[in-house]
């Protein structure tokens, strides 16, 4: 008879709980709940007393949290296996718990009696001790299993374990699957399901999902042909947003960790500086820039502090196209360029006495973004925005950016009557929106709503001093579209209602006449 598989429930919320237990009859798909807890330690105290085969375990949790927990079960009991319960926005701490060893994981939205029973089987299969009562033959690992624990550098499987023979006839090469851009969990969860990749043209041995990438161990010797490569290409058409990484060859199965640990690293780190090869070859990778170049830090700044700036960006704009294509450095090295300089010019240019309110508001976007970006490309994009501000920022204490700025304001006095925003003049002028917001602030003491309101006022309490036109048609001709809210600006601005203005002016004027 089959032996039940002990499982422990453990979630917060009750209603969770109790739906989980009602999904089917356990015992007759050969489980058993043996408890259920609301938290990480009451968890604890239930594994020690009720010894589960698999704990199912909430990630966000009051006294210990899922993460927590994870780490504790398999400090202290590492025979049990773990399956995640989460929500879509926390597949982050997921994939956290991924590296402490859990088994699987299931999205709560999606929680459903056929996915939760086909998880439920497949870690059950892991358990050694389950698996020999269940069936003597499952003694023998699938080699998927046996690949998985190679590639995790576990002792030589044994010749009893079938080994090494089990494995069709090397030489091998792997293949990795990686997102290369952001996705959403459901996307996430689909290609994590997909365990069983195939490549028509080429036999997939197996494959196995490793820290959140795909890897298939694929029967390639010497150089991938050209019609391998159009079948790579073309395995990769359906899977948008990910990169296909290829080792270089191996003789022995037992060589696969050695090279998944020398060669991926290297070629997820070309493909941060190549996100438009989705196709890395690791014997046919580009040549990287040779050309030993140094960025002198201090060279540069003096060229700033003596305002030599298009000589300065030039050299710095130099450097940071040889970066991108110096494949060889490490995306976390480049990322760090970026950030180190973005810090330097903010400083610089505060001592400089220029106007860096704007940049020091900004510069932890600026931050984040450059290290969350997933390739060069976008890296480089953040620091060349930061870039431009800072050139309009300059160009506002030189002659050409004050007549600029002149232009402007003689823009809005030639357009107030017409629908206008702060985007608009930016675009118009080819500055950006937030410097420009900014300036408007520093040197008019006001921002630019405030100053279009102000000429706006103006100009209407010139209609009111000299014409008759009623004050329905007035608050239109200078460029208000709402009658009301232009008596509400007016009075604000001038202390009085136009009405009251007007009148006041009007006897005014007789009084001089």
């Amino acid at each position: 008879m089959k032996e039940l598989c002990n499982v422990l429930i453990v979630d917060d919320e009750k209603l969770i709980r109790q739906g989980i237990i009602n999904f089917f009859d356990w015992e007759k798909e050969g489980f058993q709940i043996v408890g259920e807890a609301a938290n990480g330690k009451e968890a604890l105290e239930l594994i020690s007393k009720n010894e589960p085969h698999i704990v199912m375990t909430d990630i966000v949790m009051p006294v210990m949290d899922g993460i927590d927990l994870v780490k504790r079960v398999k400090r202290d009991f590492p025979e049990v296996e773990i399956i995640v319960l989460s929500s879509f926005e926390e597949f982050e701490y997921v994939r956290s718990t991924f590296h402490s060893g859990v088994a699987d994981y299931i999205l709560k939205p999606r929680l459903n009696e056929k996915d939760l029973l086909k998880t439920l089987s497949e870690v059950r299969g892991k358990i050694p001790a389950l698996a020999k009562v269940d069936s003597p033959s499952r003694a023998v690992s699938s080699i998927s299993d046996q690949f998985e624990k190679i590639l995790n550098g576990h002792a030589p499987l044994s010749q009893d374990d079938t080994g090494e023979g089990r494995f069709p006839k090397g030489p091998y090469r792997l293949a990795v699957i990686t997102p290369i851009e952001e996705q959403d969990v459901h996307r996430r969860k689909q290609r994590l399901d997909e365990r069983e990749q195939t490549i028509t043209g080429i036999d997939v041995v197996c494959s196995i999902e490793k820290e959140g990438d795909a890897v298939l161990l694929l029967p390639l010797e010497g150089d991938v042909s050209s019609s391998m490569k159009q079948a790579l290409d073309d395995f990769l058409k359906g899977r948008d947003g990910h990169a296909l990484l290829v080792s270089s060859p191996f003789s022995s199965i037992y060589g696969a960790k050695e090279v998944y640990e020398r060669d991926i690293p290297l070629l997820k780190q070309y493909s941060f500086y190549l996100p438009d090869t989705p196709l890395l070859i690791y014997d046919e990778l580009p040549k990287t820039n040779e050309g030993v170049k140094t960025f002198d830090l201090n060279h540069f700044i003096e060229l700033c502090k003596g305002r030599k700036f298009v000589i300065g960006f030039q050299y710095l704009l130099d450097y940071v196209e040889y970066m991108s294509t110096r494949y060889t450095q490490s995306s976390t090295e480049c990322k760090a360029f970026l950030g180190n300089i973005i810090f330097n010019m903010i400083v610089l240019m505060g001592n400089l006495k220029y106007d860096v309110k704007e940049l020091e508001r900004e510069k932890y976007h600026y931050f984040a973004t450059i290290n969350a970006a997933k390739n060069v490309r976008e890296a480089t994009d953040c620091f060349y925005q930061f870039l431009e501000v800072t050139k309009q920022i300059i160009s506002v204490y030189s002659n050409e950016g004050s007549s600029n700025i002149q232009k402007m304001l003689a823009y809005i006095e030639e357009h107030h009557s017409e629908p206008l925003s702060l985007s608009q003049l930016a675009n118009y002028f080819h500055f950006n929106p937030s410097y420009l917001s900014a300036y408007f602030r520093q040197h008019h003491d006001e921002g630019f709503s405030e100053y279009l309101n102000k000429v706006r006022i103006r100009k209407a309490q010139e209609w009111l001093k000299s014409s008759t036109i009623p004050i329905s048609e007035i608050y239109a001709l200078v460029g208000y579209s709402d009658h009301s809210y232009f008596c509400k600006v007016f009075k604000k601005r001038t202390g009085m209602p136009p009405s009251r203005y007007r009148r006041e002016n009007a006897e005014h004027h007789e009084t001089h006449h």
